[in-house]
């Protein structure tokens, strides 16, 4: 049975009943019924460091794969979870609803403080900016400069279910490198393959930034 509750500035995940634990094996659900998998940093971290050590600047190709995969499978829990709670299909929401959404969910798993910019969505990109992103805290011992490549790869899955269209996703700036926040840009992937091979090459966020909107 579906629960109606359309307040998106307090999403469904913030009920006190939205975790079920079951103490006998040890299990946690959702009250929709979805199993939850919780993760400890040490196992983070290591996953990190053994694909860097194997990979070395592949890493992050590898870890967007494993995000993209992975934010299929999350968008895909999310609309039943909307059908669930809101009783209403998550493409039928506005897209202010979902960016509040959004922005409530990676605080609610401890990712980061993330915003959606649309500035540029005129010439086919939107942008996120994502603060206090949790795996360039865990991952300081890396040599990668980019390491957030599992949420390029979430970021570029769930825009690709909004809209419709293959897109792809690609981190400009990294909290790693020590800036405040990570950015990530959006856009189809003929416009983003040749950015991503400027970031290998050590290019600015402002050289990447110029080269997307030049092509897009």
């Amino acid at each position: 049975m579906a629960l109606q509750d359309t307040n998106f500035a307090k999403p469904y995940f913030l009920r006190s009943d939205y975790l079920q634990g079951n103490s006998f094996d040890g299990t946690l659900y959702t009250r929709s019924n979805h199993r939850i998998l919780v993760l400890p940093e040490e196992l983070v971290v290591g996953l990190h460091k053994a694909i860097e050590y194997q990979a070395g600047q592949a890493m992050p190709v590898i870890m967007y794969t494993c995000g993209r995969k992975w934010g299929e499978r999350m968008f895909y829990r999310w609309e039943q979870e909307w059908q669930y709670f809101y009783s209403r299909e998550l493409a039928e929401s506005l897209f202010e609803e979902f960016a509040m959404w959004l922005k409530q969910a990676f605080s609610f798993y401890g990712w980061g403080d993330i915003s959606i910019d649309l500035s540029l969505s005129e010439e086919g990109i939107v942008q996120f900016n994502l603060k206090n992103s949790v795996l360039p805290k865990l991952t300081q011992s890396l040599e990668s400069p980019h390491v957030c490549g599992i949420f390029e790869g979430l970021l570029a899955a769930v825009s690709s279910e909004l809209s419709g269209r293959d897109l792809e996703c690609v981190e400009t700036q990294c909290c790693k490198s020590g800036h405040d926040h990570c950015h990530f840009a959006v856009a189809l992937p003929q416009f983003i393959d040749p950015v991503r091979s400027q970031r290998l090459q050590g290019a600015s966020q402002d050289a990447m930034m110029e080269t997307l909107r030049g092509r897009a």
